[in-house]
């Protein structure tokens, strides 16, 4: 088994591979952007906005808030999703900086 040598990084590239991780799936990037456009809501909602099962569209809701980008705040039997403003400020200056590094090369 290969040694994960992530920890020579720094914390910022380590955060910048848990969100890529995080986006990996497109699945992800919709429930994002269906968040973003409608403010909170449940995994029932979601589930009815997307062509996915309820079991996947949960699994998926799990690796983005694992990543810190979605919270949730219990409802009565409902969670309630939100995107994490303080996270996508975060990965807004955390990928401005790569990519302004990486289109701007010596």
């Amino acid at each position: 088994m290969a040694e994960n040598k992530s920890h020579i990084f720094s914390e910022d590239r380590q955060q910048i591979a848990v969100y890529c991780d995080a986006m990996s799936h497109p699945a992800r990037a919709a429930i994002l952007e269906l968040l973003a456009e409608n403010g909170r809501l449940s995994c029932s909602e979601l589930t009815g906005l997307l062509p996915l099962a309820q079991p996947t569209v949960s699994q998926h809701l799990g690796k983005l808030r694992k990543a810190g980008m979605v919270r949730f705040e219990k409802e009565g039997l409902s969670s309630l999703y939100e995107i994490n403003p303080k996270v996508t400020d975060e990965m807004r200056r955390l990928f401005y900086e790569l990519i302004n590094k990486v289109s701007n090369p010596l």
